[in-house]
């Protein structure tokens, strides 16, 4: 009519999550509708613990008021977690015992049939393929895949029909995606597309939109930041799970699967869904080495990113290495520049994880061979941290930080590309580096810094794997300085963030942390016992994490480090080996050993650059020379490793100035 005003009423909201409290879940209005109407069917009292299920139930029915109504009338005759189970079948849910409803209104399905009786050709034919979508979607997706065959104005038309109609929900604040299905017309409308046999040709328009959109996605990496990246495409996910899913059960599909699967990397890292990206993935693998005469290149960018998948969520363990060996291998014979430096990468952070930093420092010398002359700021930046990172462990202190704060220059012109499709944020990652580094070297108030910006960075990000990066990097640094709060509320992040991703190989690393805060904070009798307990766990650590753990505590070395020493292993924690091993022949009257032992840490730490190191290792042997009575040897020693720290700072060298101080007086 003339003056008529559309007011659109939204779904009831609903939680927005479902692990919530009874309390919590009551303050959505459609559990307060569930509530309120299962009360009435005769339902029995609710517990605190019925909040999820309660939460739960709500999602699934879209807080359609409706489907709540139905819903509630059957919790008077079926309990709540039997029907938070069977709920997959709500469309066929209905009323009990009131006749007062009418009858399009007794189900779901009555209500939609209702409906759907009123659409046009083209309106149906519109509505059944949109069915395939999963997520919020655009015009032109939509168009693509459900319009094919139709007139481009007529579908348009349909679509804007569909949506004034409330078949199709219309978010007009969404400037991306704003159309979607809600599951209950959804799963109707795909009941109706079986009938017709268009789900193949359907399914398979569906996934070659999702690859082209997921290729546009990895050209935008470099033009967008990561929250502009993230609201254009990270919507996308669920289409992308289904479309690969689709390709998957089809063998005629398999490239479209593996096709799409390589191109979607780039969200499912971004969204941190490892775990769940490996596995598809694997079975991506297998459908296509099993169709024949599998492209190789293809099977080449599904093990890299299997490769990527696997370190991060299992670490340098033998599956990665095999994976990521054969990428590398197959690589370097197809002369494509994206895949050669991908397997590169994955070959330096496996090489790195597993503690062989001689082999990583030769694969880094090769990706800044194949970079040099590159135009691609990503790829620059990309070896300079590969770069920073081998040497970092290696012990190259001064080499690790030119290459780490070469990165940084270059990192405002570094967006993710092909060239860094995996890769964690290129700034976090050479900022992390370069924090433990300084540390090191002997600039603690600098390397906390440096750390603290590395965290703040990555959780601005949001991406979960950048997140543990920066603080795989930041913990140690907060640890070594002896800022034992801001540890404990990085060590927790980190715990918490690799859990809850499924990011087992920072988890581990994360737990390595967790040891080092217990030390620091323990005193007395329980801090002995602790040292006890942990080290009879030390053989079940790899060499890496005793790397670490010898910088905690120096009663936590074994036989095998000092052996890897002495087999000339070159780490970055060489010198804290020797001075453990120092400290441990010291305990046992081994004095001329323990002596040549904390020597040799002294002149390590001094030939790396390690500051920090070589106050610890100064301070050491002059605390055992003045048990000695060399009071004066001791003073020379700490007056000359001071007196050339005048930039340096952090525990160790107050250590080393108070001992001297001590020393003078006394």
């Amino acid at each position: 009519m003339e003056g008529e005003h559309v007011l659109r009423l939204s779904a009831l909201a609903v939680p927005e999550t479902e692990k919530v409290t009874l309390v919590e879940a009551m303050r959505s209005p459609a559990v307060e509708l569930l509530v309120e109407r299962a009360k009435a069917a005769g339902a029995r009292a609710l517990e605190d613990s019925d909040g999820a299920l309660l939460a739960r139930i709500v999602r699934q029915v879209d807080g359609i008021p409706l489907a709540i109504e139905l819903v509630a009338a059957r919790l008077g005759v079926q309990s709540l977690g039997d029907l938070a189970f069977r709920l997959n079948d709500h469309m066929r849910l209905y009323s009990v015992g009131n006749g007062a409803i009418v009858p399009r209104h007794r189900t779901l399905a009555a209500a939609l049939d209702w409906s759907i009786a009123l659409l046009s050709n083209a309106e149906l034919q519109l509505l059944r393929g949109l069915s395939v979508f999963r997520g919020r979607f655009d015009v032109d997706s939509a168009l693509r895949v459900a319009g094919e065959g139709m007139d481009p104005e007529e579908a348009f038309d349909a679509l804007i029909s569909l949506a004034n109609k409330s078949l199709l929900a219309f978010d007009n604040e969404d400037p991306v995606a704003p159309y979607r299905l809600l599951d209950t017309t959804r799963c109707y409308a795909a009941e109706l597309m079986l009938r017709t046999g268009e789900g193949p040709a359907l399914r398979r328009r569906h996934a070659a939109v999702m690859r082209d959109l997921m290729g546009g996605a990895t050209a935008a990496l470099r033009e967008l930041s990561v929250h502009a990246w993230a609201e254009r495409f990270a919507h996308r996910l669920d289409d992308v799970r289904a479309a690969i899913d689709a390709c998957l059960a089809n063998e005629e599909d398999a490239e479209m699967a593996a096709s799409l699967t390589i191109a979607s990397a780039p969200l499912w890292f971004h969204v941190s869904q490892i775990e769940e990206y490996r596995s598809r993935v694997y079975a991506t693998l297998a459908c296509v080495t099993q169709a024949r005469d599998p492209d190789p290149e293809t099977v080449l960018w599904l093990h890299v990113a299997l490769g990527n998948a696997l370190f991060h969520t299992k670490g340098p363990v033998s599956e990665t290495s095999a994976v990521c060996e054969r990428a590398f291998a197959g690589a370097r014979v197809t002369g494509r520049n994206a895949l050669e430096l991908q397997a590169l990468w994955g070959m330096c952070t496996m090489l790195v994880g597993r503690g062989d930093y001689a082999a990583a420092l030769r694969h880094s010398q090769m990706l800044t061979d194949a970079t040099r002359s590159s135009p691609d700021p990503a790829a620059l930046n990309l070896s300079h941290r590969m770069a920073g990172l081998a040497h970092h462990f290696s012990g190259n202190f001064a080499v690790a930080r030119a290459n780490a704060e070469d990165s940084m220059r270059i990192g405002d012109g570094a967006r993710r590309t092909r060239n860094n499709t995996f890769q964690i944020d290129a700034t976090v990652a050479s900022t992390s580096i370069l924090a433990r580094t300084l540390w090191i070297q002997g600039d603690a108030a600098k390397a906390l810094e440096t750390a603290t910006l590395a965290v703040a960075h990555a959780d601005a990000g949001g991406n979960a794997m950048s997140l543990c990066f920066a603080l795989f990097g930041a913990c140690p640094v907060a640890l070594w300085a002896e800022e034992f709060e801001l540890a404990r509320q990085w060590v927790q992040l980190m715990l918490d963030e690799a859990q809850r991703r499924g990011l087992v190989y920072w988890h581990q690393w994360a737990q390595c942390f967790a040891l080092g805060l217990q030390v620091g904070t323990r005193d007395g009798d329980e801090r002995r016992r602790y040292l006890r307990q942990v080290a009879a766990q030390l053989p079940t650590f790899d060499a890496p994490r005793k790397e670490l753990l010898v910088t905690f505590c120096a009663d936590w070395f074994d036989a095998a480090s000092v052996d890897r020493v002495r087999g000339g292993h070159r780490h970055w924690s060489v010198p804290e080996v020797w001075r453990a091993a120092g400290r441990c022949n010291e305990r046992r009257g081994r004095l001329d050993e323990a002596e040549r032992c904390y020597l040799k840490a002294l002149a390590v730490s001094r030939q790396q650059g390690a500051g920090s190191w070589e106050f610890r290792a100064a301070t050491s042997l002059a605390t055992m020379w003045s048990g000695l009575g060399r009071g004066s040897q001791s003073l020379s020693l700490l007056d000359e490793v001071c007196e050339r720290s005048t930039d340096c700072n952090g525990p160790g060298l107050t250590r080393a100035r108070a001992l001297r101080d001590a020393l003078r007086g006394h």
